[in-house]
């Protein structure tokens, strides 16, 4: 393959973010001049970037709005985002003449902003897509590249999720990396009236009210798993974190779970431990 003389800047962190930088890494035709990565290591799927890949440039950092000069400066033609979820200033994303390309674990323009997957995994969705598309002022909006669908099994929890999302993110990648830099990449604009959004969860998503539907709180179960903060139960007056847990239909438990009864149902949980 010939070498492609552009410059490069990748911004973003998490596992995602890590199988993407694997990818430029090993993409020996294009320069990457700067990574930059989130400095906040407490998070679900955290990577360490700069420990990693320490024949790169890597800067860790809370606010990217400290490097606009230096974005400036190095004047990249293509900035790649993954696994990186605030959102970019204007003054950065008019920089590259190739524009801001990124991901997000949705079919755009439906479930645009945070804690997608959990919101998703919680209410049933039987698939979901990652979204390739073109960033711009407002949140998971810009033009859409392309997606690859994803499907959630009744079986899965967040972090196989997670994996299909890694997974996504490399094919992705592998098929359009390339075409970025051409005039002729074709790119759709995203149905507005079609767009929805979700907020970022907070500790009241977590609890469980055990006179749902025992689908539903099975469901918030599988979306609040590890690596996520888990499901919030109280069980006799104790509170307890769910970790997993099955539906149940013979009301015998086997050995180490127990049984709790639904507003339909019962539910087996199989992993647990007290808050």
């Amino acid at each position: 393959m010939k070498r492609i003389n552009k410059k490069i800047i990748f911004i973003g962190g998490l596992t995602n973010g890590y199988k993407t930088l694997e990818f430029l890494v090993k993409t020996k035709y294009i320069k990457i001049s700067l990574a930059i990565t989130s400095s906040i290591s407490n998070v679900p799927r955290f990577k360490n970037l700069k420990q990693n890949f320490k024949e790169l440039k890597v800067i860790e950092t809370k606010n990217l709005r400290n490097y606009y000069k230096k974005i400036k400066k190095i004047k990249p033609d293509l900035i790649i985002v993954s696994g990186w979820s605030s959102l970019i200033d204007k003054q950065i994303l008019e920089i590259p003449k190739k524009g801001v390309v990124g991901f997000h674990p949705s079919n755009l323009p439906k479930d645009r902003g945070r804690s997608t997957l959990a919101w998703q995994i919680e209410e049933g969705y039987k698939n979901t897509a990652l979204t390739m598309f073109y960033y711009n002022t407002k949140p998971d909006s810009g033009n859409i590249i392309a997606k690859k669908k994803i499907v959630i099994k009744k079986t899965d929890y967040i972090e196989n999720i997670l994996d299909k999302v890694d997974i996504a993110t490399e094919q992705l990648l592998k098929k359009y990396f390339k075409k970025l830099f051409f005039k002729n990449l074709k790119s759709y604009p995203q149905n507005e009236k079609k767009a929805t959004y979700r907020t970022l969860r907070t500790k009241k998503n977590q609890i469980i009210n055990w006179d749902e539907d025992k689908t539903k709180i099975f469901n918030k179960i599988r979306a609040l798993s590890k690596p996520y903060p888990g499901a919030i139960a109280v069980i006799k007056g104790k509170v307890y974190k769910i970790w997993r847990a099955k539906i149940n239909y013979s009301k015998k438990p086997k050995k180490n779970t127990f049984i709790k009864k639904c507003k339909n149902g019962y539910l087996e949980i199989e992993d647990y431990e007290p808050c």
